[in-house]
């Protein structure tokens, strides 16, 4: 969790006291405020937030120059989920900056964080599948992604829409459950999983080995985040514009693999 009294980011409200009195004895002016309160689309609990940020600042004081709204702006997974009113997230926050600027008597800046709302919808991630199997009570299509390449799922129990895409034009079958798992030699590299690591299903139609998956809203947190355990290379990237594709990054060869690592000299 970014936030709470338990976190390991940033400071705790009770806290703020001392920590002025500490930077005024170092002869510091404190003229920043950056708060981190996730990325939630709730408007209401937002206000609280603006509140609470606006009682810290008046604390600070006049060396006050800049305010952040950190967190950034979510981006909807699922169908049920908000999609954030840009309009009304501005408004309050602008509103707060304007306050600020009254009370102190000097330009205030407002920062945002919107690295993944610009990010999140702009990528997807096309997988192979590698083998159709049941193992137990479930049907898993095994994938030559895993969470080398995107970490979300294994990590937070992330939800990513996922659609397939047949290699052959089959007629259309009925949706199926299927789990989907990647090529690590991890039990939690899982893609349909849910926090705390319990394997969930998708309903997708049948597939064949060669079929191609899609996982969508994968432009954030996914190459940034992404290893080389098991030795797997990083994925190639491919910049869609339109109707025109270009290769942006390509695939990692095995010779950029291993072309840090050196033996020591007999």
């Amino acid at each position: 969790n970014t936030g709470g009294e338990g976190s390991k980011h940033g400071i705790w409200h009770e806290a703020v006291p001392d920590v002025l009195q500490r930077a005024e004895w170092a002869g510091l002016s404190v003229t920043g405020l950056h708060m981190h309160i996730g990325s939630g689309a709730d408007l209401d609990h937002l206000a609280t937030v603006a509140e609470s940020l606006e009682k810290t600042a008046h604390d600070i004081g006049r060396s006050l120059t800049t305010i952040s709204a950190g967190g950034g702006l979510p981006v909807p997974y699922q169908k049920d989920e908000l999609r954030a009113d840009l309009s009304e997230y501005f408004k309050l926050w602008d509103a707060t900056r304007k306050r600020l600027e009254d009370s102190f008597g000097h330009q205030i800046r407002l920062e945002i964080e919107p690295g993944r709302y610009l990010t999140a919808e702009a990528g997807i991630l096309v997988t192979e599948v590698r083998a159709v199997k049941r193992q137990g009570s479930k049907k898993y299509l095994l994938v030559d992604a895993g969470f080398h390449t995107l970490a979300r799922p294994v990590l937070y129990g992330s939800y990513h829409p996922m659609s397939l895409c047949p290699t052959s034009t089959t007629p259309p079958h009925e949706l199926e459950a299927v789990a989907i798992g990647g090529p690590l030699c991890e039990s939690g590299d899982i893609f349909t999983q849910e926090e705390g690591g319990f394997v969930s299903t998708r309903d997708l139609p049948p597939a064949r080995v060669g079929d191609l998956l899609v996982i969508e809203v994968a432009g954030a947190y996914g190459f940034v985040m992404a290893s080389n355990y098991n030795s797997k290379p990083f994925p190639a990237e491919v910049l869609i514009d339109g109707g025109t594709s270009r290769l942006v990054r390509a695939r990692q060869t095995a010779e950029e693999l291993f072309s840090g690592e050196s033996l020591p000299q007999e």
